[in-house]
């Protein structure tokens, strides 16, 4: 497959100061807190099913949950403080943020920090016009792979086999990262992990999953 030449990532062009002081006081508080976990991140959240899920599973770590769009997210801030009542524990492992990803990471993540970065069933632009905007395909990429830690990983779903066959072109050509492994699963051999997945598996599409892994020695 053909792979495009993707721009240098023009970090001056991204406003990040739009995040209010009590906004910066909370996510830098949350990053400070419990350095000793594994911080990852979750780039376009939803409502929050999978954020809620792996928070509740992996207590070793703490996820950052992004979500851009303003009506999923207060969905999702509603779950979490419904969450909250009987999981107390749960806002030291989850940080739901109603926020641009990129102005997000580009302000408050420093480089070779992340352990994993899940982008589960992204906007998949589908006309050639819109490739640049594909994440694959796109300058901020950069700006995701220089805040994982060597060995970190990029999780990557989707139900289009041509942006999954892309996505692997690009991320090992662009971003030099490696393929950890990939699998393609459909109903019943997995719990969809998302709205969008369990849409997906119950009208019988295929669900291209690929973990995609920075080198040890960046």
């Amino acid at each position: 497959m053909a792979v495009t030449v993707v721009r240098k990532f023009n970090k001056t062009q991204i406003p990040t100061d739009f995040f209010s002081i009590k906004e910066q006081q909370k996510i830098n508080k949350f990053l400070l807190n419990n350095l000793q976990l594994g911080l990852d991140i979750e780039v376009g959240c939803g409502v929050g099913l999978h954020p809620l899920e792996y928070a509740r599973l992996n207590e070793s770590k703490k996820i950052i949950a992004l979500e851009r769009t303003k009506t999923k997210f207060n969905k999702f801030l509603n779950r979490f403080n419904s969450h909250l009542k009987n999981q107390p524990k749960l806002q030291d492992h989850l940080l739901p943020v109603g926020e641009d990803a990129i102005a997000f990471i580009l302000k408050f993540i420093k480089q070779k920090t992340v352990d994993n970065y899940f982008l589960l069933h992204p906007n998949p632009y589908p006309k050639l016009k819109h490739l640049n905007k594909r994440w694959h395909a796109m300058p901020a990429m950069s700006l995701l792979v220089e805040t994982l830690k060597p060995g970190g990983c990029i999780h990557l779903a989707t139900n289009q086999e041509y942006y999954y066959k892309e996505a692997l072109s690009y991320m090992q050509n662009i971003w030099k990262l490696s393929v950890k492994s990939k699998n393609t699963y459909y109903k019943n051999d997995i719990k969809g992990r998302t709205h969008f997945e369990i849409k997906y598996l119950n009208m019988g599409d295929a669900i291209f999953n690929v973990i995609f892994q920075k080198p040890m020695l960046d």
